[in-house]
């Protein structure tokens, strides 16, 4: 469960940006960095924790480095820390998709069923529920009106062997 969590640093693809403005310099220093930092946190994290400190350590470098490097982007571009990420949309998308946890863990816990209809069940209404979110918090913004009926016009004059680009 604890590696799971490393899917979030991959959201931040922060190397393409660094190399683009050819900080390899910068790449190396955050790699070692993070290589200190796990020598010097696994020891005690193994012996207190066991397994999973190892894996907390690996993932407390593994965002340091991300850290790091988010902050060395904001001075390469000259921008503010808070200009770096759309922070407020990432929040509203952050509790968009916390929200949506409750009513997915009170279908679960109200209908005991089978692993897979369980699954089903609560995939379902975790989806239902954050897309919902998400458009109430204007998370993410609608699609505009005409896409679909422009798309549905080309695909039908395709269909009915008219020009592309021409409805019946």
């Amino acid at each position: 469960m604890l590696w799971s969590l490393a899917f979030l640093a991959a959201i931040l693809q922060i190397d393409g940006v660094l190399r683009v403005y050819a900080d390899t310099r910068f790449l190396l220093i955050m790699n070692l960095c993070r290589l200190g930092l796990v020598l010097l946190l696994i020891r005690p994290f193994l012996s207190l924790f066991g397994l999973p400190g190892a894996v907390v350590v690996t993932l407390l470098a593994l965002f340091a480095g991300k850290s790091m490097a988010l902050l060395r982007i904001g001075t390469l571009m000259h921008v503010s820390t808070s200009r770096i990420l759309p922070w407020i949309d990432l929040g509203r998308i952050a509790g968009a998709c916390t929200g949506a946890l409750l009513p997915a863990l009170l279908i679960r816990s109200a209908f005991p069923l089978a692993p897979w209809t369980s699954l089903l069940m609560t995939g379902s209404v975790y989806a239902m529920s954050c897309v919902t979110l998400l458009l109430v918090l204007k998370a993410v913004p609608l699609p505009h009106q005409g896409l679909a009926p422009a798309w549905m016009g080309r695909r039908i004059g395709w269909l009915a062997g008219t020009e592309p680009g021409r409805t019946l």
